[in-house]
């Protein structure tokens, strides 16, 4: 059987808004970016590790941990607003993604472990999907989210609810529907979708279902303070860095 291959992509532009400079963010004295390069080494299932960035700061750094290239995205690509598909269309056009599949790695997701990325590779070509991406269940569920008018003096459900039945809102979650949400940690997907179906997953998209320390992202500040917290208490749970960390810029 011919051996699927695959590169890994860590995007890491440099203008998140919500918490500033994220992707290179130290922790335990390393860049966040350090630890998605290191895992991602360690899974021993990528061809190649390319960072995607619009800074060649973070692009030094990502040399310096081990990144094979490092490929800078255009500014326009490089928005908060700005699509996943954008800068991946970009590195398909130039060349960058040469492997039947992609992986994409956020640098958000320090905990992310070599043998989660192994296991969802595995499962991935099990399964012969167009894609696939992690996935956990919902905690805040839709069924009590709300719509505010446009004063902000009444509102309706989000969804819309049956007649004479109970409403969604006023169950309790156990009797929901088990729904999932999508995370950050890991996504792969065939190359060919990007030309197929002009977009990043296909039609046919698998979920791999994670919780626990894998399944941390850091979105927020609050999360950030969060992941230093439990990387102090449980420094195991990060990647291992052998090498000094980055010089600081003074």
């Amino acid at each position: 059987m011919k051996m699927k291959t695959f590169i890994g992509l860590i995007p890491a532009r440099r203008g998140s808004l919500r918490v500033p400079d994220k992707n290179i963010r130290r922790l335990n004295n390393h860049p966040l970016l350090g630890y998605s390069i290191l895992s991602a080494q360690n899974s021993g299932v990528f061809s190649k590790i390319i960072v995607a960035t619009d800074s060649e700061h973070y692009g030094e750094i990502a040399s310096y941990y081990g990144a094979d290239s490092v490929f800078m995205r255009d500014p326009k690509n490089c928005t908060a607003t700005s699509l996943d598909f954008e800068w991946l269309s970009e590195c398909f056009l130039s060349g960058v993604i040469s492997s039947e599949h992609f992986a994409i790695l956020r640098p958000t997701s320090p905990f992310r472990s070599a043998s989660l990325i192994k296991d969802v590779v595995a499962q991935f070509c099990a399964l012969g999907t167009d894609s696939i991406r992690t996935v956990t269940k919902v905690s805040e569920h839709p069924g009590k989210m709300w719509k505010l008018s446009e004063s902000k003096n009444t509102m309706i459900p989000f969804i819309d609810q049956p007649v004479n039945q109970v409403a969604t809102h006023a169950m309790q979650y156990q009797s929901l529907e088990l729904l999932y949400v999508q995370t950050s940690v890991l996504e792969l997907a065939k190359t060919e979708v990007l030309e197929k179906y002009n977009n990043r997953e296909g039609l046919k998209i698998s979920p791999y279902v994670t919780d626990g320390f894998d399944n941390i992202a850091i979105d927020t500040e609050l999360d950030w303070k969060f992941v230093q917290m439990l990387s102090k208490v449980m420094p195991g749970l990060l990647p291992k860095i052998s090498k000094s960390p980055f010089p600081e810029i003074e």
